[in-house]
């Protein structure tokens, strides 16, 4: 969400009110009198009250990302200092985010409130510079998405003097970001051990070795081969199988030569809903077209 420069100005004039009427139409209203604007434009401008608070942490993150400048240190170092420079921006409008956190909290408004912090997380690993485009993308967001809502609970609560608590929090959670790299190459390593005769030798280029005693292959015994697969994968052996056919007719390829990024996404897919799977592949194809 892009927050263009008159909306960026109404919402620093509503955020004063907000301390007090909380995120309501009143509030929005004084703010547009403020301004020398009709009030009548409030109920034009946001549909409801977490409207308002959405539009709020999108000018944030646009401010943060354009903040970001003269970091110093490795990417976990650089995400610190995006944080702390987000919470002093963020010092003066403390009360205003306490109440649009307990609007959020709300059992209805769950999934906004995921994508708020979702948002937030990929803007400020954005801001830090970092360019992964495999799977850790996802990963990376997803851990420091539950990093910053814990960091923001815990930072309303905070009295600290220039919320130093808050930091030494940030601290201690950030050290679980390091561990994403190390649990990546885990699983890369789990899918080598999953297909070992298949990507010995990979690097080199060279002809894979012979299976081990005792374990089929795509080429001697492909129908088990593909059911211990789908077993692996949590997949139908029909799915694989199917998978495995289009993938040979473009690719000239067969299972053995799947990548570990692949079989993660593939179970990834599998483990999802049919809605969630449709989302899935449409984000799928809007990528591959930028490609």
């Amino acid at each position: 969400m892009q927050i263009d420069p008159e909306t960026a100005k109404l919402l620093d004039a509503l955020l004063p009110n907000t301390g007090f009427d909380g995120w309501t139409g009143t509030a929005l209203r004084q703010a547009l009198i403020s301004l020398g604007r009709d009030p009548g434009e409030a109920k034009l401008l946001f549909a409801a009250d977490t409207d308002m608070i959405e539009a709020y942490f999108a000018l944030a993150d646009q401010r943060m990302i354009e903040a970001a400048t003269g970091l110093e240190g490795g990417l976990t170092a650089r995400v610190r200092q995006i944080v702390t420079r987000r919470l002093e921006q963020m010092a003066g409008d403390k009360e205003a985010i306490r109440r649009a956190i307990s609007r959020l909290t709300l059992p209805t408004q769950a999934p906004r409130l995921a994508r708020i912090i979702a948002a937030s997380a990929d803007s400020i690993w954005f801001a830090a510079g970092d360019t992964s485009a495999d799977f850790s993308w996802y990963t990376k967001r997803f851990s420091l998405g539950s990093i910053w809502l814990a960091t923001l609970l815990f930072w309303l609560s905070d009295d600290s003097a220039e919320s130093e608590a808050t930091l030494t929090f940030i601290d201690r959670r950030l050290q679980g970001v390091g561990r994403i790299g190390k649990f990546r190459r885990q699983t890369q390593e789990r899918v080598r051990d999953l297909l070992p005769f298949r990507f010995a030798n990979r690097a080199e280029n060279k002809a894979p070795e012979a299976p081990p005693s005792g374990v089929p292959t795509q080429d001697t015994d492909g129908a088990t081969r593909e059911k211990d697969f789908a077993a692996k994968l949590s997949a139908s052996r029909a799915a694989i199988e199917r998978w495995n056919t289009e993938r040979a007719g473009r690719l000239g390829s067969t299972l053995g030569a799947l990548l570990p990024d692949e079989f993660a996404l593939m179970r990834l897919y599998h483990a999802c809903s049919p809605e969630r799977r449709r989302n899935l592949l449409q984000t799928a194809r809007d990528f591959a077209g930028q490609l």
